[in-house]
């Protein structure tokens, strides 16, 4: 997983087109817990390269997704192929996160909150 700074934003990205080994999920979650406890709470996952979205990886998600909220910020999806889409809807979990086409539209939307 990569990390940059766009603004106010955080933008995590997926380098596996499977994030569900047991070591890459382990990344994962230190990545996006690491950002929240240095203070991030505009972040932006982009799933471009995610292929194959497991339950796993969609817990880490979440969990990030409500410590974001807890913090007063937000987290946004971006990039997601349409297999991830579904699973997002059938899990109901496209109620928490915000999905957005691209990582444009998603650091456009968190900029617009910020001056909200």
């Amino acid at each position: 997983m990569r990390e940059r700074q766009v603004g106010e934003v955080l933008v995590l990205s997926f380098d596996s087109a499977s994030p569900h080994e047991t070591e890459e999920l382990e990344q994962v979650h230190q990545m996006v817990h690491g950002a929240l406890s240095r203070g991030h709470v505009r972040l932006v996952v982009d799933l471009d390269n995610v292929e194959d979205m497991k339950a796993l990886t969609l817990g880490v998600l979440k969990s990030a997704a409500e410590r974001c909220h807890e913090r007063g910020g937000h987290l946004v999806v971006c990039r997601a192929r349409p297999r991830s889409l579904d699973i997002f809807k059938m899990t109901r979990l496209d109620m928490l996160f915000t999905i957005r086409d691209s990582e444009e539209d998603a650091i456009a939307y968190l900029a617009k909150l910020g001056r909200s």
